[in-house]
């Protein structure tokens, strides 16, 4: 394969654990609003509690996986697009 081949597979790659970084901060989000995200009201854990310090560790996970994901991204669509630039021979 050559190198501009391997690029744009490695770049493939990054795209896709871009993805999987969005499900899992996704995911991590929708734990932090519990019974909140389906529309149902309900008292937030006062400030400073076990249940508040798990939100805001779990609300902080969600942003890390976040900007991993789009730093992943972003270097996935770098990689193909200069496998793409690259002459094929």
């Amino acid at each position: 394969m050559t190198c501009g081949k391997w690029l744009i597979v490695a770049g493939g790659f990054l795209l896709l654990l871009g993805l999987v970084t969005a499900l899992v901060s996704t995911h991590l989000g929708s734990r932090v609003m519990g019974k909140a995200e389906l529309g149902v009201a309900v008292l937030a854990p006062n400030e400073g509690s076990p249940e508040w310090q798990e939100k805001e560790r779990l609300r902080a996970r969600a942003d890390c996986w976040f900007w991993v994901g789009i730093g992943l991204t972003a270097c996935g669509v770098v990689l193909q697009t200069l496998g793409g630039i690259l002459p094929l021979k």
